[in-house]
C-alpha cells in the first residue's frame, strides 16, 4: 500500500519534499495522509497525523523548489 502510494503520488503531482539526508516526504491533503521513504524508495512510514499542520512541520525542501534550481 505505501509502494502504490509512493508512484501515485507522483503520477498525480502530490506535494512532495525531500529532505538534506534523502528521505522523500508526500502528501495527500484529500486524505490527509503522509508517507515517508528512504532514498531508494523503502517505506519508512506511512499513516495520517492526527494534528494539523504536521506536513509544514517536516523538514525538506518541496520538489517544485528543488527543480527551480
Amino acid at each position: 500500500m505505501a509502494a502504490e502510494f509512493l508512484l501515485r503520488s507522483q503520477e498525480e503531482g502530490l506535494p512532495t519534499k525531500i529532505s538534506v539526508e534523502g528521505t522523500i516526504r508526500v502528501y495527500e491533503p484529500a486524505s490527509k495522509t503522509v508517507g515517508s521513504y528512504k532514498p531508494r524508495g523503502n517505506a519508512r512510514t506511512f499513516f495520517k497525523p492526527s494534528g494539523p499542520g504536521y506536513w509544514d512541520r517536516l523538514d525538506g525542501m518541496l520538489i517544485e523548489e528543488l527543480m527551480k534550481w
